[in-house]
């Protein structure tokens, strides 16, 4: 259901402890992407990128590891915006350490309430996730703020 409200050019900055959910995450997206490939952290390659199935609205999944990346010229330097700019969308794990250098973001914090279970938090300032978080909200019968 989330990948249908992706648009091209999207960043998703997740944020949480180590071990909290954030690769896992991304693997589910990708999955409902249409990615077959297998996913995995980008920690030590910093960003890696996977070909989207034909019925996503996307054509590439960026996924970053911003926890060594120090700027936005770091970002830059992978060649991320391009990709953003020909239609991918990027999630980044450690979000937060890069967050200046996007201005419309969704929002993905993990928190670990137990070994099996996670509470994920989604929240925007952009205007235009906004429209799309309460669609997501409302259709997922999920409590908002």
């Amino acid at each position: 259901m989330f990948p249908k409200y992706l648009r091209s050019g999207d960043v998703l900055l997740l944020d949480g402890e180590l071990g909290a959910g954030k690769t896992a995450f991304t693997q589910f997206l990708a999955q409902a992407m249409g990615v077959t490939e297998p996913v995995t952290s980008p920690t030590f390659a910093i960003m890696n990128h996977y070909e989207c199935g034909p019925d996503s609205p996307v054509n590439v999944l960026a996924h970053l590891d911003a926890y060594r990346l120090g700027d936005a010229e770091a970002i830059d330097q992978l060649g991320l915006f391009e990709l953003l700019d020909d239609g991918a969308v990027a999630v980044i794990e450690w979000g937060s350490i890069v967050a200046s250098s996007f201005r419309h973001v969704l929002n993905v914090e993990f928190v670990v309430t137990s070994e099996h279970s996670r509470e994920i938090t989604l929240s925007t300032s952009s205007p235009q996730w906004s429209v799309r978080l309460k669609q997501i909200v409302s259709k997922a019968g999920l409590p908002s703020c």
